[in-house]
């Protein structure tokens, strides 16, 4: 890619809407982190409040839907995941850093997939299904996750790195697939938002679709 057109890309995306996603992180990210340090009711409440703005988006976009069958049996694995992590994380006297650990990888995935699309852009990966996710954004996101990792275990006590990698590839590749999964049902809906509660971000569906396929899995693989 041409210097210059990158340098343009880069500029491209400090606007209107790239300032509405910080000022959203700023305030969800702090709570999301503050609900877990603390447990119990607040917790609970936060979850509680997540799991109702969630349920009225599902519920907006089953209405509008052309695969209300995808999109009830997805709701059906929202609720469920939304609904049972605060007890998943509490009975299991789960630690705050391992679960900061995870969340802090999907995070690191996402943004880094934004940013590498946005700047690199390039060929999409799902071209009629969603415009912003691209090869270059899905290298980007894997290559900073994988990064961040190697740093992390240089810097931390572990015993092994590729135990921490596969981890990392396997959480960068739930988040992946639960923004995909999302994005093909807001297409079948034809909204391009599953809500307007986070500027920037769209509804909670939208900030919270990574989150839900990676807690389904850790959730669901620890019953068996």
């Amino acid at each position: 890619m041409e210097y210059k057109k990158l340098i343009k890309n880069i500029l491209l995306l400090f606007n209107k809407n790239f300032f509405s996603r910080m000022i959203s992180a700023l305030v969800f990210v702090p709570l999301f982190i503050l609900s877990l340090y603390n447990g119990g009711i607040t917790l609970f409440i936060f979850f509680l409040i997540i799991l109702t703005f969630i349920i009225y988006e599902l519920n907006n976009l089953y209405i509008k839907s052309n695969k209300r069958i995808l999109t009830g049996i997805y709701s059906i694995i929202s609720v469920l995941t939304v609904t049972l992590f605060p007890i998943f994380y509490l009975s299991n006297n789960s630690s705050f850093a391992s679960f900061m650990y995870i969340i802090l990888s999907i995070w690191t995935f996402d943004t880094f997939s934004f940013f590498g699309g946005n700047i690199f852009k390039g060929k999409k990966i799902f071209p009629h299904i969603s415009s912003g996710k691209t090869y270059s954004g899905l290298i980007t996101g894997f290559s900073t996750l994988i990064i961040a990792n190697i740093i992390f275990f240089i810097l931390m006590p572990i015993d092994s790195l590729f135990y921490l990698l596969a981890l990392a590839i396997i959480l960068g590749t739930l988040s992946f697939v639960g923004d995909a999964i999302v994005s093909i049902l807001k297409r079948a809906s034809k909204i391009k938002d599953s809500g307007k509660l986070m500027p920037g971000h769209g509804g909670l569906l939208d900030r919270f679709d990574s989150f839900i396929m990676v807690f389904f899995f850790i959730i669901f693989s620890n019953l068996f």
